[in-house]
């Protein structure tokens, strides 16, 4: 498995990327795909979406991430419905925290009250090593105006030294929120 930057120069790669983003996410816990391919022309340096690749070349998933002084934030990741369950993505967290070095990598999850999908999602980061900050009230702001917060929660795997400053981190340069 190896992961693809994604540029504007590939269409159909490209394609590949938003229709697994749009079917995966609903329309509050994503950006507009214009946001998206903006960031990937304005060469946002601390930003990157990558294409999960199989060793047969197959297109298996996305991530997209943010690479800050003191985290590496996953902001999306998703793995074709074809092949989720089938180990693929337990090796993409698993280096993406290698990769990470010693910062820790932070995400945002749903609440587990919210279903047996959050709950399995959950369940998931936490055999990858990630810890629910369970005692950090964090609600993601709104992509778009008009779109309504969502109350989640960060996992963290590593060492963090403020849970804050991560989540105003977040919200300032990803959601352009000032909080």
């Amino acid at each position: 498995m190896r992961f693809e930057k994604v540029t504007l120069e590939n269409p159909n790669r490209l394609l590949q990327l938003r229709r697994l983003y749009e079917a995966s996410f609903p329309v509050e816990e994503r950006r507009s795909w214009e946001s998206i391919c903006r960031k990937l022309a304005d060469g946002e340096r601390e930003y990157s979406m990558s294409a999960v690749i199989m060793p047969s070349g197959c297109f298996a998933g996305l991530i997209s991430m943010w690479r800050f002084p003191e985290c590496v934030y996953v902001e999306h990741f998703a793995i074709g419905e074809e092949l989720r369950g089938s180990g693929i993505g337990g090796h993409v967290m698993d280096e993406v925290v290698r990769s990470a070095g010693n910062l820790p990598v932070v995400l945002e999850a749903e609440m587990p009250e919210t279903g047996e999908m959050a709950r399995r999602r959950i369940g998931f980061y936490r055999r990858h090593g990630f810890v629910a900050c369970e005692d950090f009230a964090y609600v993601q702001p709104s992509y778009e105006t008009g779109l309504p917060l969502m109350p989640l929660m960060l996992m963290v795997s590593g060492q963090v030294a403020s849970v804050e400053n991560i989540a105003l981190r977040i919200h300032r340069r990803v959601y352009g929120a000032e909080w």
